[in-house]
C-alpha cells in the first residue's frame, strides 16, 4: 500500500470512528499555509461506496491536492515579486466572468429562440452572398453495382432519368441488383460526399463534373453511376435548404447582439440611477 493510501486509510477510519464526536474540523494535509480539511471533501463520495474505495478515492483526492500546492508554493519561491502579484488580473478575471454569466442569465431570460420562414428568407434574400463554399453542392444519384449483374445496362439506361415512373423502377432494380444506392434523400450535399462514394478526391469530382452532369466509372468488379439533379458552383450563393440552419443561427445572433445592447443600457441606468457613477475629467 502506497504512502498515499495508508494515510487516506488512516485519515478515513479516523473521521469514521469520530463522526458526531462534535470535535473541529480535521486537517487532512498541509502544504506550507495551504491546509485541507475534512470539511474541504464534503460530496466527495457517492452514497454506498465501499471503505476500500473511499480509502482510494481521498488518497487519489490528497495526492493531486499535495501536487497543485506543491507547485504552488514552488512557483511563489520561484517567481519575481512582479510576476507573482496577480491580483489585477484576478479581479479582470473575476470581473469578466460575472458579465458573462450575468449576459448568459439575460440571454437565457429574454432570448425567444422562434423564427419564423418569413424571417430567414427574408435575412437569407438580403445576406445571400455570405453564404457561399468553397466546393460545389449538388442533389445526385450514386449507384455501385458489380459488372456481371444482370440488371446493368438497363441501369445504365435509367440512371440519367428524372421521369418518375423510370426512377421507381431504376430504384426498385437497385434495391435488387445494387451494392450501393443512394439519393441523398434528395437533399443538397457537398460534391465531396459523393467524391468519397466514387473513391476520388474532392478535387478530381470538381473537374468530373464541371459542365457535365453524368459520369460512368469501372473498377476490376463495380461499375459506378452518377447523376447531378442539380448544382451550385464554388462561390455562388447556396441554396436556401442547404443554409437554413446556418440562416436560423445568424438571426439568433444578431438578437443576442441586440439583447447585450439592452443589457448595457439596463447596467448603465442602474448605475446612475443609485449615483454609482463618479467621473472626474470633463467630458
Amino acid at each position: 500500500m502506497s504512502c498515499f493510501r495508508l494515510i487516506a486509510a488512516m485519515l478515513l477510519l479516523f473521521a469514521y470512528s469520530c463522526s458526531g464526536a462534535g470535535s473541529g474540523d480535521r486537517k487532512l494535509a498541509q502544504v506550507g499555509r495551504y491546509k485541507l480539511y475534512e470539511s474541504d471533501i464534503k460530496g466527495l463520495y457517492r452514497p454506498g461506496i465501499s471503505a476500500e474505495d473511499s480509502s482510494s478515492i481521498l488518497s487519489t483526492y490528497i495526492r493531486q491536492w499535495v501536487l497543485g500546492k506543491a507547485k504552488l508554493v514552488y512557483a511563489e519561491s520561484e517567481l519575481p515579486k512582479a510576476e507573482r502579484n496577480v491580483d489585477r488580473q484576478v479581479d479582470d478575471f473575476r470581473a469578466s466572468l460575472l458579465v458573462y454569466k450575468l449576459e448568459e442569465m439575460y440571454l437565457k431570460s429574454n432570448i425567444d429562440t422562434s423564427v419564423s420562414n418569413e424571417e430567414l428568407m427574408n435575412y437569407y434574400s438580403s445576406h445571400s452572398g455570405q453564404f457561399t463554399s468553397t466546393e460545389s453542392v449538388v442533389k445526385a444519384r450514386f449507384i455501385r453495382v458489380r459488372s456481371d449483374s444482370p440488371n446493368l445496362r438497363r441501369i445504365e439506361s435509367l440512371y440519367k432519368s428524372d421521369d418518375i415512373e423510370k426512377s421507381e423502377e431504376l430504384v426498385g432494380l437497385c434495391r435488387n441488383s445494387a451494392d450501393e444506392y443512394t439519393d441523398f434523400g434528395m437533399e443538397w450535399v457537398g460534391l465531396s460526399k459523393v467524391a468519397e462514394l466514387l473513391g476520388v478526391t474532392p478535387y478530381e469530382a470538381e473537374s468530373i463534373f464541371s459542365g457535365h452532369m453524368s459520369y460512368k466509372k469501372r473498377d476490376a468488379f463495380s461499375t459506378y453511376f452518377v447523376y447531378i439533379f442539380d448544382i451550385v458552383s464554388p462561390g455562388y450563393a447556396l441554396p436556401y435548404d442547404y443554409v437554413e440552419d446556418k440562416v436560423k443561427s445568424r438571426v439568433l445572433g444578431r438578437r443576442n447582439i441586440e439583447l447585450v445592447k439592452a443589457l448595457d443600457h439596463e447596467a448603465m441606468k442602474y448605475a446612475y440611477r443609485n449615483k454609482r457613477v463618479k467621473i472626474y475629467i470633463d467630458e
